[in-house]
């Protein structure tokens, strides 16, 4: 995780929960899922968090010793954004809506969407979602991903089935300015990542060239330095936590749309976060 030098920045909002992170992300398991409510309890027993409110305004969360363990901005995608978009060699200043535009990159995947949803996983599972308008569903995008059951170095990495689908490809063809801004926002949040990531990329394009026809064809637009994304049409979810990551990676939630009043509930910090549309949440899924 990166940390926050708390006296050089005093126009940033800063909480200290009290948790030692590292101590946490030892207690935890490989794989812990988060859904045993007795095991939860025995965790938030050994590393209490000192906060206890409700959040809505911009904020960064500390462990000990000053490491962030998450940040929270809302309105960070604001409904009108002056974008600069260099077409043909000439520069046009063009008005643009972002959220409107990253509910548009969507387009293509309705059909998609309606037909992921089952009766398994609770990412996928229907008592989890809302009935309105929009495709419900949840779709898993990678341009390498390790299969279940063969994360190991025996076994090469490959594209999500999601992202093999044509429709997907027109999605990520059209996302090319929501990476940039999210993979932007990362190199800020944590430059570490950022910089495994792009590493991550380079050293994918490479590889795959030789290797991978179908993985370079995936890659080819895949502008964000995330190698992981979940496009997920108006769910709830259970208390969890990401065996898949790490405790010093982020995980970034970006919500769209048209909703109010929804809320991010973390136990682990002692926190309920205000979740409306245009929100940016970071932080480790492992620990949080």
């Amino acid at each position: 995780m990166s940390r926050l030098d708390v006296k050089s920045n005093v126009n940033c909002i800063a909480e200290q929960s009290g948790i030692d992170l590292i101590r946490l992300s030892e207690r935890l398991s490989a794989m812990e899922l988060g859904v045993d409510e007795t095991q939860e309890v025995g965790h938030l027993a050994a590393h209490p968090s000192s906060l206890t409110s409700f959040v809505d305004e911009p904020m960064v969360i500390l462990g000990t010793g000053n490491t962030i363990a998450l940040w929270y901005l809302p309105g960070a995608i604001t409904n009108d954004l002056q974008v600069s978009s260099n077409i043909s060699f000439t520069l046009y200043m063009i008005q643009a809506s972002l959220q409107t535009h990253m509910l548009a990159t969507l387009d293509p995947l309705h059909h998609a969407m309606s037909k992921s949803m089952t009766s398994g996983s609770w990412r996928k599972n229907a008592e989890y979602f809302n009935h309105t308008s929009w495709s419900l569903g949840c779709l898993e995008f990678s341009p390498a991903r390790h299969q279940q059951g063969h994360m190991t170095p025996n076994f090469a990495p490959s594209v999500s089935a999601d992202l093999r689908m044509d429709a997907s490809h027109e999605w990520s063809q059209r996302s090319y300015l929501l990476a940039a801004i999210l993979s932007s926002a990362l190199s800020i949040m944590h430059p570490g990542l950022y910089d495994a990531g792009r590493q991550a990329m380079q050293s994918l394009d490479t590889w795959l060239s030789q290797h991978n026809q179908d993985m370079q064809d995936a890659l080819q637009h895949w502008r964000s330095v995330f190698t992981n994304v979940s496009v997920i049409s108006n769910q709830a979810t259970p208390f969890h936590w990401d065996p898949h990551s790490r405790s010093d990676w982020y995980d970034m939630l970006v919500m769209v749309g048209n909703y109010e009043d929804c809320v991010l509930d973390i136990p682990t910090l002692g926190l309920q976060f205000l979740h409306n549309p245009g929100t940016v949440v970071a932080f480790s899924g492992q620990l949080l």
